[in-house]
């Protein structure tokens, strides 16, 4: 799934070919995870943007584009299930879960430090997080120079 399609307002030129009474039925993220799918995020670029955030942001509010509505909101996902299928989720979709995708021995350390927990701050907030510092297979990367 890209969570950038969750925020896709009705009436888009992605949705207006859909009979309004099927609305609650667009991209029925939550309910597949809780009919026991394994879920995989990814950006769809270069149609929707790289930047992680964005999708989580997308994908724990259903905020639209517009910024003005929330629709579909019983198919909200917590962030710990945006982030599991950002990282576990998307190491499984390309078969390379027994090295990737979670922090345990003898898989590759593959981390973000963010500046600020997602889990402790309100939802708009996480549209302005910045990765402080970035760790691919044990070796830091990248370094925030701030």
């Amino acid at each position: 799934m890209q969570p950038s399609h969750l925020a896709l307002m009705p009436r888009t030129s992605h949705t207006k070919r859909v009979d309004e009474k099927k609305y609650p039925y667009i991209y029925p993220g939550a309910s597949l995870k809780k009919a026991g799918a394994d879920l995989a995020f990814g950006t769809d670029f270069p149609i929707a943007s790289l930047d992680p955030m964005i999708q989580i942001y997308h994908a724990v509010t259903r905020i639209d584009y517009t910024g003005e509505s929330t629709w579909n909101e019983q198919e909200i996902f917590t962030v710990a299930d945006a982030l599991k299928a950002y990282t576990q989720g998307s190491a499984y979709s390309v078969h390379r879960e027994t090295e990737l995708g979670t922090l345990e021995p003898d898989k590759l350390a593959d981390i973000v430090v963010l500046d600020r927990d997602l889990f402790a701050v309100p939802f708009e907030e996480i549209l302005e997080t910045k990765v402080k510092m970035t760790i691919m297979d044990g070796e830091i990367i990248f370094t925030d120079p701030e």
